[in-house]
């Protein structure tokens, strides 16, 4: 699994899980405005007259002069409450009541915090003609953040956040699996250190900055490059990896390599001298020879690689 696709999948996942359900909070808010709406106007037909005859208009006039400033009245009305369809918005509704200059509009201002609130239905009544003014109704419902939350269908962002969670838990994991399936044991030996990492599958050998795969059967260079052998070299840098402090003694590898024949110390010098330059090339390991007897793969701690 390739780390920028399951970060990718994360992602689209837990944006979608957002994007959702932000989509239905603010739909939800849609539908009890409507709510109000619908429950104001039926409210307003029913009992508006009641609500407009002169005395209520004196009344709430002597209130506005009294108080010298704005005033809004708002009114639980149990007719109205029983009109909202949203069984949750009742006993948390109200009307207002304001008065505001003919031809004017009403100002928006929000009588109740937290809370949602309806159009503006506008009333000229007879009885306010005498002061050229105009009646704005509103209707309002106590609605915190985490109520309309609750009202709103919040099934598929939720699904898709614990989807998201899921996969970057299980990526997660995956990734931390992958890392301790190189479960380190450490053999040093002067300047050498191995690293070998297995799992039921595979054993990664790693001698400097380069590595074996025995399942592969490939070594790769300090770039994670795979480092290109002729066949007798890989075999000669098998036996490198493989032995006890990556030493082998020249008899030991001429009759591995080419048993029974003559001159074969000048066939593994003339190699050596061509692997040597592939080996440094590409990791930070080099072979030296030790008294004309043995070569042996070690680390060079002037190496740039």
């Amino acid at each position: 699994m390739k780390s920028y696709f399951s970060i990718v999948v994360f992602f689209v996942l837990l944006l979608s899980s957002v994007v959702t359900g932000t989509d239905r909070y603010l739909s939800t808010e849609d539908l009890i405005k409507d709510d109000l709406n619908q429950a104001l106007a039926h409210t307003i037909a029913v009992k508006g007259g009641a609500w407009l005859v002169t005395d209520t208009i004196k009344a709430y006039k002597q209130l506005q002069n009294t108080t010298s400033g704005h005033v809004a009245l708002l009114i639980n009305d149990e007719f109205f409450n029983k009109r909202l369809s949203i069984p949750e918005l009742r006993n948390r509704a109200y009307i207002s009541f304001d008065i505001v200059p003919e031809n004017i509009v009403a100002h928006n201002s929000k009588y109740i915090p937290n809370g949602i609130c309806s159009d503006t239905i506008i009333l000229n009544p007879a009885s306010l003609k005498y002061c050229n003014g105009s009646v704005a109704m509103r209707g309002y419902a106590e609605c915190s953040f985490f109520m309309v939350l609750s009202l709103s269908d919040q099934k598929l962002p939720i699904t898709l956040m614990l989807l998201s969670l899921i996969w970057g838990s299980i990526t997660y994991f995956c990734f931390k699996k992958k890392e301790l399936l190189y479960s380190v044991s450490f053999a040093e030996s002067n300047d050498t250190a191995c690293v070998c990492a297995k799992n039921d599958d595979t054993c990664i050998i790693s001698v400097g900055n380069m590595l074996y795969n025995k399942q592969s059967e490939t070594f790769y260079g300090a770039d994670n490059r795979e480092i290109n052998l002729t066949p007798m070299q890989f075999e000669l840098m098998q036996m490198f990896f493989k032995a006890d402090g990556h030493r082998l003694v020249k008899t030991d590898i001429c009759n591995a390599l080419w048993p029974g024949k003559d001159n074969a110390n000048e066939t593994l010098y003339t190699m050596i001298k061509r692997l040597k330059p592939v080996v440094e090339a590409n990791s930070n390991l080099k072979i030296e020879v030790e008294r004309g007897r043995a070569y042996k793969l070690r680390v060079d701690d002037k190496s740039v690689l």
